[in-house]
């Protein structure tokens, strides 16, 4: 009786090559990559929407873990500011989530976007009438 002895099988399994996982693209064709974010940035309602949909994020995940509504933050990002409180503060807190949710700096955000609204915010009150007290 002879005794054999099998070699252990040293063929590897056949390697498939590895895919580069692609940017996502938002709505308007854009990539995160060509998203950049430095001091000259402007945080406005389009740019915060572009960044959120490039990083794959539903309004509606980022309103569960805030529990700002869905509706505050579509009027964060369309710049509907009619749609907004009418108090600084909340403005802020909104994007500031907001920005949070997506990777981007909440002070520097909230800033930026703050600008926008005051400036709408003054329009609006020079074209109300003086009221009397």
């Amino acid at each position: 009786m002879g005794t054999s002895e099998e070699e252990p099988a040293t063929a590897e399994p056949e390697k498939k090559p590895e895919k580069k996982p692609e940017s996502p693209k938002s709505v308007t064709g854009e990539t995160r990559a060509e998203l950049r974010v430095d001091e000259s940035t402007v945080y406005d309602g389009g740019f915060l929407k572009r960044y959120r949909e490039s990083r794959g994020v539903e309004l509606k995940e980022i309103a569960e873990r805030t529990r700002i509504g869905a509706r505050s933050l579509q009027a964060v990002e369309e710049e509907r500011f009619d749609d907004l409180p009418d108090a600084r503060v909340y403005v802020r807190g909104f994007v500031r989530c907001l920005a949070e949710e997506i990777g981007l700096d909440p002070d520097l955000a909230a800033k930026s976007y703050l600008q926008l609204w005051a400036r709408w915010h003054e329009a609006r009150e020079e074209d109300q009438p003086m009221r009397l007290r």
